[in-house]
Order: structure tokens, then C-alpha cells, then sequence
């Protein structure tokens, strides 16, 4: 799905960012250190794999860790999700491009 929407963005001009998130419990047995760098993977994964699949321009990406986890609770009980699970995730985000390059 990230490789089908990385050849779709590609042809937009404006530049994208992508933040992870991550759910409150602490990494255990993990590789990453703490939430943040967990949230941070994430988002350097799907920026990869965005430009792998033809996005040409640089990415930014950035970990939220779990502090946004209060605000997605609702929206996961609404989809019949734990809060948990729709914690771990990505934002994509197609920023704003300003006309004359500033």
C-alpha cells in the first residue's frame, strides 16, 4: 500500500512528512530504546519506502512517540479498534507548497 501511494505521490509537488507514533507501553525485547525512537523508525521506514517507490524529493520524518495517544482513542473506538492499535501508526502529511519558493 506505501509502494502504491509513493508512485502516486510522486507525481505531486509538494513535499511530504510522515510521523510515527507509537502506544504508551514502553518497547521491551526491542531494539529501540524508547517510544520515541520506535515512533521515529517508523516514520524513517515509510519515508524510504516512499521514495524507493518513485517519491524523488527528500522527506521529513519525525517520531511523535505516544504523545498523541489521548487524541486517537476516540477516533479508534469509532472503527471498532483498541486505541492501542490505532496508536501504532503513521501520519502521511502533503504539506502546503508556497508559490514563489519561500
Amino acid at each position: 500500500a506505501v509502494f502504491r501511494l509513493g508512485g502516486i505521490l510522486r507525481n505531486v509537488g509538494n513535499q511530504l512528512a510522515v510521523g510515527g507514533h507509537t502506544d504508551p507501553v514502553p518497547p521491551e525485547n526491542s531494539i529501540f530504546p524508547s517510544n520515541w525512537e520506535l515512533s521515529l523508525a517508523r516514520a524513517g521506514s515509510v519515508a524510504n519506502e516512499l521514495n524507493r517507490a518513485g517519491y524523488a524529493d527528500s522527506i521529513y520524518a519525525f517520531g511523535f512517540a505516544a504523545g498523541r495517544f489521548a487524541d486517537i482513542a476516540d477516533v479508534a473506538a469509532l472503527n471498532g479498534d483498541t486505541a492501542y492499535e490505532a496508536a501504532r501508526r503513521v501520519d502521511i502529511i502533503v504539506l502546503q507548497t508556497v508559490q514563489g519558493g519561500y
